[in-house]
């Protein structure tokens, strides 16, 4: 390496030493008033936190942190439960930290259902219906970019069906409305439980 070559990979260090502060204080800047919006029950302001985690600025601090990774999916489902009315995954969470605490544990119920642990599948079932966790809010912590869970669609499909034995009929077909590429199988179900739902036949 010449020593021009040195000196420029130097600096390109010593700038990302720098950004690496300034993005440091930025992520718990937005942290914080996740916190206050979350406090204060401001659904408004806690979905306004989506400004900051867009753009070329937003990608570096998603980049730097796995918490602004949550929230920007967290943020998403909120939106779409919000714009359709349903019990929003937020509720009766007053801090920054109980909201990642209910990621990380419907995230562990999803893992629970995924390999069909016995007893805990069914905890975490009767977790899913009893907790604010839609369709939209399953969908965020399935498909984001640092999920460790696979098999997606059949921890989709098995939610549905679990919707489907409690009588949950619009739920169910939630649950198979956010699978992303969905097989041949559960496009077959979606038609058929949709037409069901709007002929009045369940």
């Amino acid at each position: 390496m010449s020593k021009q070559d040195a000196a420029s990979y130097i600096a390109m260090l010593e700038q990302m030493e720098r950004d690496a502060g300034t993005e440091k204080t930025a992520i718990a800047g937005i942290c914080a008033q996740a916190d206050r919006s979350l406090s204060s029950a401001d659904t408004t302001a806690f979905l306004q936190l989506k400004s900051l985690l867009e753009g070329n600025a937003g990608v570096r601090l998603l980049a730097r942190s796995a918490d602004l990774m949550r929230l920007r999916f967290i943020i998403g489902a909120v939106e779409s439960e919000q714009t359709v009315g349903l019990p929003l995954f937020t509720g009766g969470i007053r801090s920054f930290s109980e909201l990642l605490e209910r990621y990380m544990k419907t995230n562990l119920m999803l893992r629970r259902i995924e390999f069909d642990l016995v007893p805990g599948a069914e905890e975490a079932y009767a977790y899913i219906r009893e907790t604010p966790v839609s369709p939209y809010a399953v969908s965020a912590i399935l498909y984001n970019m640092i999920s460790i869970l696979g098999h997606r669609e059949e921890v989709l499909l098995k939610l549905s069906q679990d919707a489907l034995s409690h009588e949950r009929y619009a739920e169910a077909l939630g649950f198979l409305n956010v699978v992303e590429q969905p097989s041949d199988e559960t496009i077959s179900l979606k038609n058929e439980l949709t037409a069901a739902l709007t002929g009045g036949g369940v």
